[in-house]
């Protein structure tokens, strides 16, 4: 029983790691589901935005979100809850900004330059694939036990 379970192990792995972000970006409103989403995520782009802004409605962060599932995209518009001051917190002074991290580390910044960003994401998303593979046997167990509902016994 152990070994067909095993034969799953796989393709559970496969959805678990590419499900986040197949419905494209995250929008976060709060200061702390956003130091929170950075924790978990081992790579991740912040996309400041506003309504007014006519840049920031160019569907390529978007798309880029829906291409590279190994990157955590997020959203936060300035005119929303806290996004003001989360705005105000990483000094942004123009929208769109993109702010990379590396969990809660900023590594770079682009400023309304879409191709730029695009760049930066090429950069960054075999890092990302990279590190998605790389998961512990608890991790994997974890999972496993999340996803599929059953119990990979421990050796």
């Amino acid at each position: 029983m152990k070994f067909s379970r095993l034969l799953f192990l796989p393709l559970i792995l496969s959805i678990s790691l590419h499900s986040k972000q197949m419905d494209g970006p995250e929008l976060i409103t709060t200061q702390s589901v956003l130091d929170e989403t950075l924790k978990k995520s081992p790579y991740s782009v912040i996309k400041f935005t506003a309504p007014w802004c006519g840049a920031c409605k160019s569907p390529i962060f978007n798309e880029l979100a829906k291409d590279n599932a190994d990157i955590t995209f997020i959203i936060v518009d300035i005119s929303k809850g806290e996004g003001a001051k989360i705005a105000k917190k990483y000094k942004v002074g123009g929208v769109p900004t993109f702010a990379f991290h590396d969990y809660e580390q900023e590594t770079k910044r682009v400023v309304g330059d879409y191709p730029a960003l695009k760049s930066q994401v090429a950069v960054v998303a075999p890092k990302a694939k990279k590190a998605a593979g790389k998961l512990s046997i608890a991790d994997m167990r974890k999972l496993i036990n999340k996803k599929a509902g059953i119990n990979v016994a421990h050796n």
